[in-house]
């Protein structure tokens, strides 16, 4: 009898799926593929493990732009949002810190001050990253996010500290990002073009990685730069100019 009603609770379970949700267990394959590529002891090479992390958390941020793409064509399911948070949790908010720990743990072990101070704010990008994404659809609206997207963060911080930026300054933006995702500061919702252009970046990010000085990631994480800037610009400016 026990086993009877498993089964149909498992069915039931399987029923409550819906194909955006199908998009978002990928975005979580890929995240935690990527941790378990950096934590991974039968690659040696840093360089092509890194690389690889780097391609799977960029597969999984792909694979949350796409989610939301499928909900809004084929329709979203029960567990929609809840699949879409955990997601993105484990892509942007393990992944992308374990990957910047890693990059830089040669460099902070030789002080406890640095290793101490890494920690607190990793700890701080975690929690931030988790209200931001705990926050996202009670506080959605239609044409602006509140708060800087997880994702935009995310490739900044994943681009910058690929090539190895100076460890204070990316520390010092990893702080700046978390305060932003948390902020009330509007940021606009992309368009086809320009996701299309991001598209691509990450795509040449993933296929160049290092190679022609870095080009590549450089180029994403400008026009993601971009985007923080100006994205909160533009909306006050056509505010303005609507109510004008």
């Amino acid at each position: 009898m026990y086993k009877l009603e498993w089964i149909v609770l498992q069915n039931y379970m399987i029923k409550l799926l819906r194909p955006a949700d199908g998009i978002s267990l990928i975005n979580i394959g890929c995240g935690f593929l990527a941790i378990l590529l950096l934590l991974s002891p039968y690659i040696s090479n840093d360089a092509l493990r890194f690389h690889l992390a780097l391609i799977f958390i960029l597969l999984a941020l792909l694979a949350d732009g796409l989610d939301g793409i499928i909900a809004r064509k084929t329709g979203k399911g029960p567990l929609g949002e809840y699949f879409e948070a955990m997601g993105d949790m484990t892509s942007m908010g393990l992944a992308l810190p374990l990957f910047v720990y890693i990059m830089y743990q040669t460099q902070i072990i030789q002080s406890f001050s640095s290793y101490l101070f890494l920690l607190v704010v990793l700890l701080l990008y975690v929690c931030c990253t988790v209200i931001r994404l705990a926050a996202f659809h009670p506080m959605k609206s239609k044409d602006s996010f509140i708060g800087l997207p997880a994702s935009a963060g995310t490739i900044i911080l994943l681009t910058l500290s690929f090539i190895h930026i100076e460890f204070i300054v990316l520390i010092l933006l990893m702080i700046a990002i978390s305060l932003l995702m948390i902020s009330p500061i509007r940021f606009p919702k992309s368009n086809v073009k320009e996701n299309t252009i991001a598209t691509l970046c990450i795509f040449l990010t993933m296929l160049f990685g290092h190679q022609f000085n870095n080009i590549a990631p450089l180029l994403l994480c400008i026009a993601t730069v971009g985007y923080v800037i100006f994205g909160p610009v533009s909306l006050l400016y056509a505010k303005r100019k609507s109510s004008s």
